[in-house]
């Protein structure tokens, strides 16, 4: 099975707080977690304000299911409000190989997670 990375970049709003924004952070990954498929998620802060939001799962086909349901789910929620909507990017990406050392079949590249 081919496993699948969800990248999300982004910037937080204007007067957004950083330690504030990390304290939403843990009911955003309770969700992910109680989802099929989940592996690891974690939050990415960059230089000048960017962030990345990381979620390993399974497969291809339960990062879609899950990216399906998630704005229903958590759109509302304190974690989305502090993202600026207009900066989100995100992808699938397959994992061709893991750090045990195992090469994976090469999957097809799946269709963007948000159109």
């Amino acid at each position: 099975m081919t496993g699948c990375l969800v990248m999300v970049r982004f910037r937080l709003v204007p007067g957004a707080r950083r330690n504030a924004f990390l304290a939403t952070a843990p009911e955003v990954t309770d969700w992910f977690a109680r989802q099929p498929g989940f592996q690891y998620r974690t939050l990415v802060e960059g230089a000048g304000g960017s962030w990345m939001d990381l979620i390993w799962w399974d497969s291809t086909a339960t990062a879609q299911a899950a990216a399906r349901k998630f704005i229903g789910a958590l759109g509302a929620t304190a974690f989305m409000a502090a993202i600026d909507p207009r900066t989100i990017e995100s992808g699938l990406h397959p994992v061709p190989y893991r750090g045990d050392g195992s090469i994976v079949e090469r999957a097809p590249m799946p269709a963007p997670v948000f159109a």
